[in-house]
């Protein structure tokens, strides 16, 4: 007991010490707090937090406004919107808004009033209602020094009411069409969005390019927002401008644009999709474009299905429940034809209900490649040809391993729902499964009509019809030197050999070499609840495979025996442990 004492006293005192260094280094850490001195009510800020040639500008009300209750019944102020008039000349800068009176607003030197409109947030707290004006007496602004003016708000000098206009002229550097423009215009109140222009090209106009307009709005506060694309090259311009539109007046917004103006972007992407130099995929958003040849964004027209990709990191993706789009479509012709290597990187969090040719890829075509590529915690929904991997394979897939939840109706698979293409060094770690009627269930595929070799799969497998731990059918394919490690595998059929340890079904294919678990429970006519053990033929080329014991399955022997080799690649070793591929060990 006395020791947790002591141990609380020490964390109260290094928690002591760690505040009071806090405070110490505030002027260290932060220019600025709230830019107030509390003493004496004296503006302050750091001298080198001014930028060149500038004043500082903080804004006083009278103490009912500063604490958010201007007038009874109006609630709290949500923001403040400053017009700075230059003196003598009358010109208006841009208009400012702040959210707290804490906020400095830089300005160049010069005099200046300030007309201040309120905005409450009451009683919708997502509508700001215009609650109180107010006009400051003339002050000065001086280079490098902190001013402040004094305005008494008011809610009786508000005199909203009637129409005027608002235009826009913004001039562009040359004349050629941008990517992409969008202007906006919202009521400042709820951002109702009152313009909403696309697609504003630039027209000559005497010489200089621009891109202008005009609209009738009613009187009030707007939000003005520009976006400008140039290409993918340059990042975008864009701008968000609070005006006022007045009554039986037009309200005018002028920009010049400069070559400047629109910054070189680093490239989109490294590669150029060959084999040799493949597309390298570094972050969520270049993952979501290969295969789809710019369907999502024309930059990326190159990305297609015949491409050759490279991860280059591992990628979480986000969304909810069906957040991913599968790669490829067999059905309509649209098979993946490249190469992508996973490069040992993973793809997390996949989430689908998607029909046919469910995965992270829908279809791989003949000439399609899969590797070294690792699927973590997926969950995938689909009717037919469902795997987390691949829903079609007629290509090669090769070192890649999955985990999560399969569900589907027919050739489901943990890995690969359909395959006639060759499945080899592979693994899946998780449950596939199907309803009552479902057929075709497998741990690493539903049905096979190719090659899996040297592949293992561990957890659950139950289905209709048809349902094993390496594959639920083999249609004249070969099965060679598996090991299914699940502990459960079930059928709703009532009827005997429509399930086993290995795979369920053999039409005239080769099944070579195969193990199982020693105590997979394995049953038919299941209800959910109970069925009837399956009989099973255990031996090394039938369809339930040789034993294997729970002590054999921690042994590099064993493995050996099934035919996993262990030179470094494609399986590493280590005692006591599952075999892994080699590139699991390097991430």
């Amino acid at each position: 007991m006395q020791g947790k004492t002591s141990n609380f006293n020490i964390i109260i005192l290094f928690f002591v010490v760690i505040c009071l260094f806090a405070v110490s280094c505030q002027d260290l850490f932060f220019p600025w707090v709230d830019g107030r001195e509390a003493d004496d009510g004296v503006l302050t800020i750091p001298p080198a937090a001014i930028p060149p040639g500038m004043g500082v500008f903080y804004l006083n009300v009278d103490e009912d406004v500063s604490s958010r209750a201007i007038v009874p019944g109006l609630g709290s102020i949500s923001s403040f919107v400053l017009k700075f008039i230059n003196e003598p000349s009358g010109i208006s800068l841009d208009l400012i808004e702040i959210l707290s009176l804490d906020e400095p607003v830089f300005l160049p030197p010069g005099s200046y009033t300030l007309e201040v409109s309120a905005f409450s947030n009451f009683p919708d707290p997502a509508v700001k209602n215009l609650a109180a004006q107010g006009t400051s007496e003339v002050f000065t602004i001086a280079a490098g020094s902190v001013s402040s003016a004094n305005v008494a708000l008011n809610a009786a000098a508000i005199s909203e009411g009637g129409s005027g206009s608002f235009a826009w002229c913004i001039t562009v550097p040359d004349g050629n069409a941008f990517l992409e423009s969008n202007i906006i215009v919202k009521r400042y109140s709820d951002e109702q969005v009152m313009v909403n222009l696309f697609d504003q090209q630039p027209v000559n106009n005497g010489g200089s390019f621009q891109i202008s307009g005009q609209t009738a709005l009613d009187s009030g506060y707007y939000i003005f927002l520009i976006y400008l694309k140039k290409d993918a090259a340059f990042a975008p311009v864009s701008l968000r401008q609070i005006l006022h539109v007045y009554k039986n007046m037009e309200s005018f917004f002028e920009l010049e644009l400069s070559e400047e103006s629109f910054t070189e972007l680093d490239p989109l992407f490294e590669g150029s999709g060959t084999e040799s130099n493949p597309f390298l995929i570094t972050n969520e958003y270049q993952l979501r474009q290969a295969g789809r040849a710019g369907a999502n964004d024309n930059a990326f027209a190159a990305w297609t299905l015949g491409a050759h990709y490279k991860l280059t990191a591992n990628i979480t993706l986000s969304g909810g429940n069906d957040n991913w789009e599968p790669i490829g479509e067999d059905f309509a012709g649209n098979l993946f034809t490249g190469t992508f290597d996973g490069n040992g990187f993973g793809i997390s969090a996949i989430k689908m209900d998607h029909g046919f040719d469910a995965g992270f890829f829908g279809a791989v075509g003949e000439n399609g490649v899969v590797k070294n590529l690792n699927i973590i915690n997926a969950d995938i929904i689909g009717d037919m040809f469902v795997g987390a991997l691949v829903g079609t394979n007629k290509g090669i897939i090769f070192n890649c391993t999955a985990s999560g939840n399969v569900r589907g109706e027919s050739s489901v698979g943990g890995l690969v729902g359909w395959s006639s293409g060759t499945i080899q060094n592979c693994y899946f770690i998780g449950n596939a499964s199907g309803g009552n009627f479902s057929w075709l269930v497998g741990g690493i595929v539903g049905n096979s009509e190719g090659v899996v070799r040297n592949c293992f799969a561990a957890g659950n497998v139950i289905g209709g019809e048809d349902v094993g731990g390496i594959t639920g059918s083999n249609d004249q394919g070969i099965v060679q030197n598996n090991i299914a490690l699940n502990e459960f595998i079930a059928a709703y059929y009532d009827m005997q050999n429509f399930v086993g340890r290995v795979l369920a079904y053999n039409n005239s294919g080769q099944l070579i070499n195969n193990y199982a678990f020693a105590n997979m429970i394995v049953k038919y006519n299941w209800n959910g609840v109970s069925g009837i053990d399956e009989p099973l033929e255990k031996e090394l080329n039938q369809t339930d495979g040789q034993d294997i014991s729970k002590a054999q399955i921690k042994t590099r022997a064993a493995w050996e025996t099934a035919g996993f080799t262990f030179n470094g690649s494609p399986w590493v070793w280590q005692d006591g442990k599952m075999p892994r591929l080699y590139w699991e060990n390097k991430r």
